[in-house]
C-alpha cells in the first residue's frame, strides 16, 4: 500500500420488516457494514445485482462469504450482519441486496382414500 492509501470503515443499523442493501460503483479500501434487526422470524435475502472483484471484494451475509457474479437466494436470522470488504484494485460494479420476512408455506397432508 502507498502513503496515501486509506481504509473506510461505515456502520449502518436498521430495524424493519424489508429492505434494501445496495452499494454501486464502489471504491477500493471499503470496509463497511450493515446491522439488521429485523422483527420477523427469519428474513428472506435476494441479490437483485451482484458483481464484486472474484477473491477480493467479498459480502459475508450472516456468515456465509459471496463474490464474483452470482445470485443469492438465502433464508437467515432475523438478525443478521452484512459485511462488505474491498481491496486496494479492481472493482466492480455492485450489489443490490432485497430482504423481507420468510414465513414458510403450511403444507396440509393429503387425506387417504382408502
Amino acid at each position: 500500500y502507498g502513503p496515501y492509501d486509506m481504509w473506510l470503515c461505515i456502520l449502518y443499523s436498521i430495524l424493519d420488516t424489508s429492505g434494501t442493501i445496495e452499494l454501486y460503483n464502489y471504491q477500493h479500501n471499503l470496509d463497511l457494514e450493515w446491522r439488521v434487526n429485523s422483527t420477523c422470524h427469519q428474513v428472506y435475502i435476494k441479490s437483485d445485482t451482484f458483481a464484486t472483484e472474484p477473491e477480493w471484494d467479498k459480502v459475508v451475509i450472516d456468515y456465509r462469504t459471496f463474490h464474483g457474479t452470482l445470485t443469492i437466494e438465502e433464508i437467515i436470522s432475523a438478525a443478521f450482519i452484512v459485511d462488505f470488504t474491498t481491496d486496494h484494485s479492481i472493482s466492480g460494479d455492485g450489489f443490490k441486496l432485497d430482504w423481507s420476512c420468510y414465513t414458510p408455506v403450511a403444507t396440509v397432508p393429503e387425506k387417504s382414500t382408502k
